[in-house]
């Protein structure tokens, strides 16, 4: 793949820069498993998603680094990274995590990869850089794919219209939320020390692979009906059932702060299509309970309500994304030597903290292909290195997909695949 000669240049975002440097804590790469009922048409797939880079600039780039302000460089031959091509697998499952797990480095390949994997059904895997989209992007590129790729069915020529570029940081949020959140996030923000973490069995890191437990719709409506009696959220008894089954994993130090790394998406403060589609705006918190020996679900379930109701006033990922923002102003090079400094993104021989992200439900409409429908669809977040770990929740037409990415070279299999068993017979029906 080439550079081009005079090339298309791009801000890189704070976000963008701190992810970059955040590679040594995982492999900053998030997934996407779709599967189609009928066979996708794969020349006007590779032409939709040859089409989407037009629409989506950053992901035909290069991330460039620069001791001040490093940006992303749009490489010459925009359609060798679009080809998309078919592999008839002998076994589906496999080759697509081998896929998956195979690294994409910023700074030498394109931002997005993707490949069909045909079989009885067609899966289409996708992957892209974590710098330039989180889960909320993902979904968004998908619908940008599905939507060009229904036009090209009826018009071989369409073209879709290209805005321009957007901002694609956290900072523009921030602009538009006021002072007074801001100063509250700040107050009631801090990164808590880490206090747990998967045992780490080697030091070869470079053989990743996944877990996925998948619970049918009507596991899916047996807890909504359970969050409806007990007046909690869906979202506190996946993140519950995450500490407890961690609890009875790992076995960690009890009556200290047991913290985890959560999401939330900040696309909800900014107006409709006002944000650029592809870009990464989840911002962090870091909720924290404090179990005892005999903590039953019911207990954990209740600390982590109280927890994410006062989240909800006291807003502290605007603090996370106000510090980080704060911490590049000075430069990239400064930012890094900062972080390094207060060893924020340094883990401990058998401490990091545990990564939850609840992807949430996504419906059929916004991953619409037109005359191919989708009929499942998995998100797999990036592999974190040992010891930390990481749990994705997405559900799609009822079904609850709960997945997990480890290097299996560093870190017990087993003991994963009985988290992932523990977590589901947590999960109240």
């Amino acid at each position: 793949m080439k550079k081009a000669r005079n090339a298309r240049r791009f801000p890189a975002p704070t976000v963008d820069q701190f992810l970059f440097v955040a590679r040594k804590l995982h492999d900053c790469q998030s997934r996407c498993m779709l599967t189609f009922a009928t066979p996708l048409d794969v020349d006007r797939l590779t032409k939709a998603i040859r089409l989407s880079l037009d629409v989506e600039p950053v992901l035909g780039c290069r991330f460039v680094e620069h001791a001040w302000k490093p940006f992303w460089e749009q490489w010459d031959d925009l359609d060798e990274i679009s080809s998309c091509t078919i592999v008839q697998p002998r076994h589906l499952e496999s080759e697509c995590w081998q896929f998956l797990a195979e690294p994409m480095h910023p700074c030498d390949d394109p931002q997005i990869m993707a490949q069909i994997f045909r079989d009885r059904q067609d899966t289409l895997c996708i992957k892209l850089n974590h710098m330039v989209a989180d889960a909320g992007g993902i979904i968004e590129y998908i619908g940008l794919l599905g939507r060009i790729y229904r036009e090209l069915t009826h018009n071989a020529t369409y073209r879709p219209s290209v805005v321009g570029y957007r901002s694609r940081g956290q900072g523009q949020v921030l602009r538009r939320v006021g002072i007074m959140p801001l100063l509250r996030g700040c107050s009631h923000y801090h990164l808590p020390a880490s206090a747990w973490g998967f045992p780490v069995t080697g030091t070869d890191f470079s053989e990743r692979t996944f877990a996925i437990r998948r619970l049918q719709p009507g596991w899916y409506q047996g807890m909504k009906t359970f969050c409806q009696k007990h007046r909690v959220s869906l979202n506190d008894v996946l993140m519950a059932a995450f500490y407890r089954a961690l609890i009875l994993s790992i076995d960690p130090p009890r009556s200290i702060g047991l913290p985890v790394q959560a999401t939330i998406n900040l696309r909800r403060y900014l107006p409709e299509g006002h944000a650029a589609r592809i870009c990464n705006l989840a911002g962090v918190f870091f909720p924290e309970i404090i179990p005892t020996s005999t903590a039953s679900f019911e207990e954990i379930l209740r600390q982590i309500h109280e927890v994410m109701e006062k989240a909800k006033d006291e807003q502290p990922w605007f603090g996370a994304t106000l510090s980080l923002e704060t911490t590049f102003s000075l430069g990239f090079s400064v930012g890094r030597t900062i972080l390094d400094y207060l060893k924020v993104l340094k883990a401990t021989p058998d401490k990091m903290h545990p990564f939850f992200a609840n992807i949430g439900n996504i419906t059929p409409q916004q991953v619409d292909f037109g005359d191919v429908q989708v009929v499942d669809m998995v998100m797999i977040g990036p592999v974190p290195y040992p010891p930390a770990s990481m749990l994705s929740v997405n559900t799609f037409n009822g079904t609850m997909n709960i997945t997990t990415g480890f290097c299996h070279s560093a870190t017990d299999s087993g003991l994963v695949e009985r988290f992932l068993d523990m977590y589901v017979a947590e999960l109240p029906i």
